[in-house]
């Protein structure tokens, strides 16, 4: 995925994802052009598993009754 989709997708800024593209594990990464793809494994062992869908759009669901 796009640096920008990951960081859509974890909630951070594409800036910091390529600021720590060091810290990737090989072959997590790769450069085409201008252009950073990471792999969600990379993006696991450098930030975390990604937070809930729920939480990042607010939509938790209320138990209904």
């Amino acid at each position: 995925m796009s640096t920008k989709e990951a960081a859509e997708r974890w909630g951070i800024d594409e800036s910091y994802i390529r600021r720590k593209i060091n810290e990737f594990p090989p072959g997590t990464t790769r450069k085409f052009g201008k252009q950073w793809v990471v792999t969600k494994n990379g993006m696991n062992a450098v930030f975390g598993q990604v937070p809930s869908l729920q939480k990042v759009y607010g939509d938790e669901k209320k138990d209904t009754v």
